[in-house]
């Protein structure tokens, strides 16, 4: 087929550039340096573990998807913990966030999608069943995992008319991927719709997204920090999450706009390479704290997800750049959340702010409109905290319902 001819090519080509970015991007080289001797490392972790047992292997792109599929796994270890349980990872900052918060999960990056590393993968974890969560689509993985008859399932799909499986000239490639499902998981009704008529109707289902199971287990975790204690008593707290340079603007105009009273705590997506510079001389970080400032930077990594409990009013970034971050970590705990212009890819967006409890802004001076009509209306916000309370109600067994269907293929 000259489709999959011109894949493999472009596959090798882009192998070729990645080697050729990683000697002037730091995040390349760090994939570059994951896939190198990818063989001997999961070899490695492979010879602890019995080679009679049933391995379920999870390939997730990054850190988010991780998240979403980490409700399913938890559940199945729980009810069998017989198994192995493999991660395969795209992107650096995944496995790193994985190999750091879960040391005890086997993990290893995806190779180059060939059809002999696909093959020598496969053959290396003898997979029981597959899970891909949201957008992993690579062809030899999915043509070598069919050709072998594993199961393979699409954990938290999202799909849109824009993509390129509904485009004239990739659709026929890219459907033909979606046929060696043997299930599609999917998140809302449009994904549905336009699934359905290529799959048939009992091969996809609406599940809704995992990720609302993941935060609520956050939420009820406890928190314990005296920093963050001593920061945030007796104060209300503005948060903004994961911002970039980009925000900087948004922010001045949020924190100018807050009563004097307010706390702010600033967590830059990278704080090695961002620093919020205005009101510099309010400022204080984490990793060398002064109570008596007002502007908290958080300077660690993994605690931003539950310092969100502390706030009245949050910002999530990255709506000015590339995309939004995660939204839904600070929706659990009932704050309403600004965010900037690109999120139209984001489902929990859109549903968010039809439920209005987010509120995508375009400029500085409408996040300080925004912010000022929220903070002076007591009874919108404990409607905010009612409707989210509902929504994640509604979704605290979503990966319950899935585990229980694919126990069936696990007895097979």
């Amino acid at each position: 087929m000259l489709s999959v001819f011109l894949y493999s090519i472009g596959i090798r080509i882009y192998g070729l550039a990645l080697s050729i970015a990683a000697l002037f991007h730091t995040k390349a080289s760090r994939l570059q340096q994951g896939r190198r001797s990818w063989q001997q490392k999961l070899k490695q972790q492979l010879a602890q573990k019995p080679a009679d047992q049933k391995t379920i292997w999870f390939h997730v792109a990054s850190v988010g998807e991780f998240e979403q599929a980490l409700p399913v796994y938890q559940k199945l270890i729980d009810k069998h913990p017989q198994h192995q349980y493999v991660f395969s990872f795209y992107s650096p900052s995944g496995y790193d966030y994985a190999e750091k918060k879960f040391p005890e999960i086997t993990t290893c990056y995806l190779p180059l999608d060939t059809a002999s590393n696909m093959k020598e993968l496969i053959a290396l974890l003898r997979p029981s069943m597959v899970v891909i969560v949201k957008y992993e689509f690579w062809y030899h993985l999915l043509d070598q995992l069919k050709q072998h008859h594993i199961p393979v399932f699409l954990l938290s799909g999202i799909f849109r008319p824009s993509h390129y499986f509904f485009q004239p000239l990739t659709q026929r490639f890219f459907q033909s991927m979606l046929h060696n499902f043997e299930h599609l998981f999917v998140q809302n009704e449009e994904s549905l719709q336009l699934i359905q008529p290529i799959v048939g109707g009992s091969k996809v289902s609406i599940s809704g997204d995992t990720r609302a199971e993941r935060v609520l287990e956050n939420k009820s975790s406890p928190l314990q920090d005296q920093i963050l204690e001593t920061f945030c008593t007796q104060h209300p707290v503005f948060i903004a999450g994961s911002v970039w340079k980009e925000d900087e603007a948004v922010l001045q105009k949020i924190i100018e706009e807050l009563p004097l009273n307010y706390k702010v705590i600033l967590a830059p997506h990278e704080f090695t390479h961002y620093s919020f510079q205005a009101r510099i001389e309010e400022q204080t970080h984490y990793s060398d704290f002064d109570s008596a400032k007002r502007i908290l930077i958080l300077d660690t990594l993994g605690l931003l997800s539950r310092t969100y409990r502390y706030a009245s009013l949050v910002y999530v970034g990255g709506g000015f750049g590339k995309g939004i971050h995660n939204i839904l970590e600070p929706l659990v705990f009932g704050i309403p959340v600004l965010i900037g212009t690109k999120h139209e890819k984001f489902h929990e967006a859109q549903e968010m702010k039809q439920l209005g409890t987010v509120f995508a802004i375009n400029t500085p001076e409408e996040a300080a409109q925004v912010t000022a009509s929220l903070l002076k209306n007591d009874e919108r916000m404990t409607d905010i905290r009612h409707k989210l309370a509902t929504y994640f109600a509604s979704r605290a067994n979503i990966s319950g319902e899935i585990v229980v269907f694919l126990e069936k293929y696990l007895k097979s």
